[in-house]
């Protein structure tokens, strides 16, 4: 066993001293796992416990020492936190890493933002939905007060009451984005840190071989079959529910397309300039792009080109 260090117990305090700033910007908060997961696993479970703990009194009093406040700001990345740690320590793989911290993530940021307006009666996005049609309201009231034209205010009307009807679905894909792009980069964080220090760690597969599990194919599935099944049967935020579903299959599927694009750069032994210039092109053209790289991926998948033919 490692002898106690005052040294290490400082940093893991001074790590934690951030979350009173990022809690004035909750959504900051969801990078902290990364940081917490290095002091766990390259300094071990009391530097994490010190880590935690300045990190809980700064978000309690970043909430004026409000309960039920300082709680939600410690959902967003204390369970988070355990699941990537536990990942790291275990050597786990890193995509189960990945993909299990963006669900805590999720389940965090769901509580943040829709477990008030549940408490309140107003269903989970009562109170986003609210703010939504506030904020029109206003923006179409100070059109008319500038005196903008008939036909401006007519079209910041019908903008108006389309926000207002898609805020659910603009809610959850928000929420299932920040998720996975937070889970993603907190394993990132956590790695080069720990590598940055000397901690072994369980081996990663270059970029361009990167593949999704087994499980993957059967939880496609079952995704699919829920979204078809929630939409015929038209439950409640039902297009919110089909929303999520798409994202968490989509997104995987995107990435194993950047993967292929990579893939394809090794295979005809391209310069960087070649990745420069495809990514470039796929962020200029998006959302339209995302399309094609969930259908690079799904063929990918379907043919396993890229498993079948590894490249060093």
């Amino acid at each position: 066993m490692k002898s106690f260090s005052a040294k290490r117990a400082l940093f893991a305090a001074l790590m934690g001293l951030p979350a009173l700033l990022l809690s004035f910007v909750p959504l900051l908060l969801m990078l902290l796992p990364g940081f917490f997961a290095f002091v766990a696993a390259a300094w071990g479970p009391v530097y994490l416990g010190i880590a935690l703990f300045t990190s809980a009194l700064c978000a309690f009093a970043a909430a004026g020492l409000d309960i039920f406040t300082g709680i939600l700001l410690l959902c967003l990345y204390l369970p988070a936190t355990l699941v990537l740690v536990y990942h790291l320590v275990k050597k786990r793989p890193w995509r189960n890493a990945a993909a299990i911290t963006a669900g805590a993530l999720a389940a965090g940021l769901y509580c943040m933002l829709c477990l008030p307006s549940l408490l309140a009666g107003q269903g989970p996005f009562g109170q986003f939905t609210e703010i939504m049609t506030t904020v029109t309201r206003q923006l179409v009231q100070a059109a008319r007060d500038l005196q903008a034209p008939a036909a401006t205010i007519s079209l910041l009307e019908d903008y108006a009451a389309y926000l207002q009807l898609m805020a659910p679905d603009l809610l959850t894909s928000l929420l299932v984005a920040m998720a996975m792009a937070c889970g993603f980069f907190d394993t990132l964080i956590a790695r080069s840190l720990c590598r940055a220090a000397g901690t072994p760690l369980r081996p990663m597969t270059a970029f361009h071989n990167w593949q999704l599990g087994k499980s993957f194919t059967y939880a496609l599935l079952i995704l699919l079959a829920g979204a078809f099944a929630v939409l015929l049967l038209d439950l409640n935020n039902a297009t919110a529910m089909a929303t999520a579903i798409e994202w968490i299959i989509g997104a995987p599927l995107a990435l194993m397309g950047l993967c292929f694009i990579a893939y394809y750069r090794r295979l005809r032994q391209k310069g960087a300039l070649y990745l420069v210039i495809a990514y470039g092109l796929i962020f200029l053209l998006l959302p339209t792009s995302s399309y094609i790289l969930i259908g690079l991926g799904f063929f990918d998948r379907i043919l396993r080109i890229r498993k079948r033919h590894p490249l060093p």
